[in-house]
């Protein structure tokens, strides 16, 4: 392995266990406000868990990917389009959820 596919797995696995601490409620406060009035709601929770630990594992198979040569250029690019897309989506998601 390269020691850039070695990083790009390491980090899947950082992110994978942020994701589960935040769906499970051991990290909260990542995505708390300020005040001790600021708790998000738990579907909010729950999303922002859920969403994080599906972009570990889709890091992690495209470690994998980059390890065996199937990750091309474009195949990056259009899985970081993929997750900044999908960023944008869960924060106006969140927002209207804080709204109503």
């Amino acid at each position: 392995m390269t020691a850039g596919t070695v990083t790009v797995a390491g980090s899947a696995l950082l992110v994978v266990a942020l994701g589960v601490l935040i769906r499970f409620g051991r990290v909260t406060t990542l995505i708390a406000g300020v005040g001790p009035d600021d708790s998000p709601e738990p579907s909010v929770v729950d999303a922002v868990g859920t969403y994080t630990i599906l972009v570990g594992l889709g890091t992690g198979a495209m470690a994998v990917l980059t390890h065996t040569g199937g990750a091309t250029d474009r195949l990056w690019a259009a899985y970081t389009a993929v997750i900044v897309a999908s960023v944008v989506a869960l924060i106006v998601w969140v927002n209207r959820a804080d709204d109503g």
